[in-house]
């Protein structure tokens, strides 16, 4: 019998953990753990169609950063937006925000 060891977790240098996806398929760690923690890892393994593996993985992620995610959440939803119109120079505009907020 083989023993299995795969990396789940797809982290890129200087990434937000908000962004950090899993390899089997290219989902959001913490929007999978989010689900598996409401629901179960189960269902959440059903609804994303993704191995147990991937969704411990990530929930283990999620545990492990638990702090970081919460903030850069946080910080996003807490960005005055005005009346501005929903465009692609207001999205690139938000994620320039969101980066500058992350770096400092």
């Amino acid at each position: 019998m083989q023993t299995l060891h795969k990396h789940h977790i797809d982290v890129q240098k200087g990434q937000s953990p908000v962004d950090v996806r899993l390899t089997e398929r290219p989902f959001k760690a913490y929007l999978v753990a989010n689900l598996a923690f409401i629901e179960s890892p189960k269902h959440a393994a059903d609804q994303y169609e993704l191995s147990l593996g991937a969704v411990y993985s990530a929930m283990a992620f999620y545990e492990d950063n638990r702090e970081s995610i919460e903030k850069a959440i946080s910080e996003a939803r807490s960005i005055d937006f005005g009346d501005a119109e929903v465009s692609q120079d207001g999205i690139e505009d938000v994620r320039r925000r969101l980066d500058e907020i992350e770096n400092t």
